[in-house]
C-alpha cells in the first residue's frame, strides 16, 4: 500500500474561504488578504477540486481550519463543509461567533466541524471586538452562543490585548472556566502600525494603539505561569502553553512574526486560491489543483521557502518585494 505524502506543514491545511466580514475590527490582517480588496469567495468547485487533488495523490491532511474574514458569510459554507470531511480530517471553523445562532451550531456540528476557534477580545463591552465601523455587537446573544457551543463541542477563545480590553482579560478567563471552554488563546500585537485599520486617519484613538498595552500582555504571562501545574515554551510557534489542574489552557502568544512561527503552523490556502507566503506583506502564490502533483507541491514548496521564517529575516525585508 502506498503511503500518503507529507505536503503540508505538520499535515495542517487552512483555508481563507472570503475575505469578507461582519466586522471591521483595527488590528485585522484578514489572513494575509488585502483589506482593501474586492470580497471574495472561494468557489465551491476550487474547494473539490482541491479535495480531489488530496485524495488523488495520497497526500496526509489530518486538521483543517476553515477561516476568513468571517467564514460564516460565505454562501456555500456548508457545502465547504461536506466536501473537506472527504478527507476524513479534523475540522475547526474560526469565528467572531456574531452570526452563530444554536440552530446553525448545532448544523455545524451535524456537517463534521469538531471545535470552533472564537476571536472574542471582549464580553463585557459594547462589543466583543474593537469594531470599527459596523454597529453594536449583541453581546448577549454571543454569550448565549459561547454557553451553549460549549456544551455541544469543543470551543476555545482568542483574545488579543489591546487598550480596547486589557482590563477584561482576566474575567474572560474566569467566564471561560465556568462555561467549560477548556482553552483561551491571549495574543501579544506587535507593530500594528503596518496593518490592518490602525494606519488610517479616521479611525478613533479608542481604537488605535501604539502598544502600550503590551506591557499588560507580560502582566498576564507572569500571573499565570506562576498558578500553572504545568509549563510548555513552543518558541517555534512563538507561544507558551500553560497547563492547569481543572484541565484548562491557557496559550500566551507573541505576534506570528516575532519567531518566524507562520513557517510552523498551517499551509495556508487564501480566498484566491492562492498558497499563502507572508500575511503581513499580503504575499501569496496561485496553486491549481486540476495541475499534476508534482506541479502544485513545487508550487507550495517554493512559496514555503520564501517565509522569512525569523523576526531577523521579517525586519530586514519587510519593505521588499519577494521574487516569486
Amino acid at each position: 500500500m502506498e503511503e500518503s505524502k507529507t505536503l503540508f506543514n505538520l499535515n495542517k491545511l487552512r483555508v481563507a474561504i472570503t475575505n469578507a466580514c461582519n466586522l471591521s475590527c483595527f488590528y485585522c490582517h484578514n489572513e494575509g488578504q488585502d483589506l482593501n480588496c474586492k470580497k471574495t469567495f472561494l468557489s465551491l468547485t476550487y474547494v473539490q477540486n482541491m479535495v480531489d487533488w488530496i485524495i488523488k495523490n495520497k497526500v496526509q491532511v489530518d486538521y483543517i481550519n476553515i477561516t476568513g474574514g468571517e467564514p460564516m458569510v460565505h454562501p456555500q459554507i456548508f457545502e465547504i463543509i461536506d466536501e473537506l470531511n472527504k478527507l476524513n480530517c479534523k475540522i475547526r471553523l474560526n469565528t467572531n461567533a456574531t452570526l452563530l445562532s444554536e440552530e446553525i451550531v448545532d448544523k455545524l456540528k451535524n456537517h463534521g466541524v469538531y471545535s470552533l476557534k472564537i476571536g472574542i477580545d471582549s464580553l463585557f463591552a459594547k462589543q466583543t471586538k474593537p469594531n470599527v465601523y459596523k454597529a453594536e455587537i449583541n453581546v448577549s446573544n454571543v454569550l448565549n452562543i459561547l454557553n451553549y457551543a460549549s456544551k455541544k463541542m469543543g470551543v476555545v477563545l482568542n483574545t488579543v490585548v489591546t487598550k480596547f480590553n486589557y482590563k477584561d482579560i482576566d474575567k474572560i478567563i474566569e467566564f471561560a472556566r465556568k462555561t467549560k471552554i477548556n482553552r483561551v488563546k491571549i495574543i501579544k500585537l506587535n507593530d500594528t502600525n503596518s496593518r490592518g485599520y490602525n494606519q488610517r486617519d479616521d479611525i478613533s484613538n479608542d481604537f488605535k494603539t501604539s502598544q502600550p498595552e503590551a506591557n499588560w500582555y507580560y502582566y498576564f504571562f507572569t500571573k499565570y505561569v506562576t498558578s500553572a501545574s504545568k509549563t510548555v515554551n513552543n518558541p517555534y510557534k512563538g507561544r507558551t502553553d500553560l497547563y492547569f489542574d481543572d484541565k484548562f489552557e491557557i496559550r500566551l502568544c507573541d505576534d506570528i512574526c516575532t519567531h518566524g512561527a507562520c513557517g510552523n503552523m498551517y499551509t495556508e490556502i487564501n480566498c484566491l486560491g492562492e498558497i499563502l507566503i507572508c500575511q503581513r506583506l499580503n504575499k501569496s502564490l496561485p496553486v491549481d489543483f486540476n495541475n499534476s502533483y508534482d506541479n502544485v507541491a513545487n508550487i507550495i514548496n517554493h512559496a514555503n521557502s520564501l517565509m522569512c521564517n525569523s523576526k531577523t529575516n521579517y525586519y530586514k525585508y519587510r519593505d521588499k518585494k519577494y521574487s516569486i
